[in-house]
């Protein structure tokens, strides 16, 4: 199930990059250089890929080894994603084990 999930989280994050980097090369014909949505998409993808590092038994400091501030709002802000993103999907696969030991205990 977990093996599942992480590639699921993968495909996204895959097609996050390529959102991502077809948004960036339209700024130089953009006003100001300013692309709507695109600093979204780079936090969801950060979101993303700590949460599935962190589901892959990788610690933060392996992750970004140049830790930002830590009264930075965004870094708290991404942190706090992450981590709700990771307790969502053990729930799941925690659940969906526990349905798996009753179907074949019962």
């Amino acid at each position: 199930m977990l093996h599942s999930k992480l590639k699921i989280m993968k495909a996204e994050l895959k097609v996050l990059a390529i959102e991502i980097r077809e948004l960036k090369s339209t700024r130089k014909s953009c006003k100001n250089g300013y692309v709507s949505n695109l600093g979204w998409k780079q936090n969801e993808f950060r979101i993303k890929h700590i949460a599935r590092c962190i589901l892959r038994g990788r610690t933060i400091e392996q992750i970004e080894p140049k830790l930002r501030d830590e009264n930075d709002p965004n870094h708290s802000y991404v942190r706090k994603m992450a981590a709700s993103v990771v307790s969502k999907i053990t729930q799941e696969v925690v659940e969906y084990e526990k349905q798996q030991a009753l179907c074949i205990g019962g």
